[in-house]
């Protein structure tokens, strides 16, 4: 029993009250955190993201295809013919699917060289080492051009949404 003029233990009431709401807060966090991961692995959820990386992709590609029409030139027809009879074979240095290709190099290389290059496989196809990668015209441009392939495009073990559309098509599906 307590005597009159002594004094009981000490309680930290204001640490214990701080600690039980930070615990509510916490459980609370948790709850809406399971219900995120919940509603972001349903189909619907992961449908619309994929397709929202596609509508992205298609806009990108759109534009590239806007910047890369020609302005004058040979006809398509007789680039092809030149490509199939005078051109050089570029051969793939590496295995795997073709991730992306970046464009710009290439572009600058072949107006560096007055060349023309016909990539034979696209974003999402699979090569391989020493297989035919693209076809280039005339063939004395064949060695930078190759150079400039090796450190334009990027391949490796898995397919990429980045300029594969029909990856995402696919998925999709």
């Amino acid at each position: 029993m307590i005597s009159p003029g002594s004094r009981g233990e000490f309680v930290p009431h204001l640490s214990i009250t701080v600690n039980m709401a930070l615990v509510v807060v916490d459980v609370g966090v948790l709850v809406l955190f399971i219900d995120h991961i919940a509603k972001s692995i349903q189909l619907p959820q992961v449908i619309a993201s994929i397709a929202r990386d596609l509508s992205r992709a298609i806009e990108a590609d759109a534009g590239l295809a806007q910047s890369a029409v020609s302005k004058a030139g040979l006809s398509l027809s007789e680039v092809t013919k030149r490509l199939d009879e005078e051109g050089a074979v570029v051969t793939a240095m590496d295995t795997g699917y073709l991730q992306f290709v970046r464009i710009d190099p290439l572009i600058a290389i072949s107006a560096e060289t007055h060349s023309v290059n016909r990539l034979l496989h696209r974003p999402g196809h699979f090569v391989a080492t020493g297989k035919p990668l693209a076809h280039v015209w005339p063939a004395d441009a064949a060695p930078r051009i190759a150079r400039a392939l090796g450190g334009a495009h990027a391949t490796g073990l898995h397919r990429t949404l980045t300029q594969d559309l029909s990856f995402a098509v696919e998925q999709l599906v």
